[in-house]
């Protein structure tokens, strides 16, 4: 995956926000560390590297789904 333009980070952006959305509504208590840490790396800047961070932040995210 690349960030070829500002399309490109805004879907992403949309994207991550809806797996937030699910994951809240979702989720119970014991999970919440798990929430946070997403929340950490999404706020990450997105014209810092958002690559690595974000793809390993998801695979976490897909373990405890």
């Amino acid at each position: 995956m690349s960030l070829k333009s500002k399309g490109d980070v805004l879907f992403l952006a949309g994207y991550i926000k809806a797996v937030i959305f699910r994951y809240e509504r979702d989720c119970d208590d014991k999970n919440k560390p798990y929430m946070f840490a997403l929340c950490l790396h999404v706020e990450i800047d997105f014209t810092q590297g958002i690559k690595k961070p974000l793809m390993r932040t998801l695979r976490v995210f897909e373990m405890f789904k």
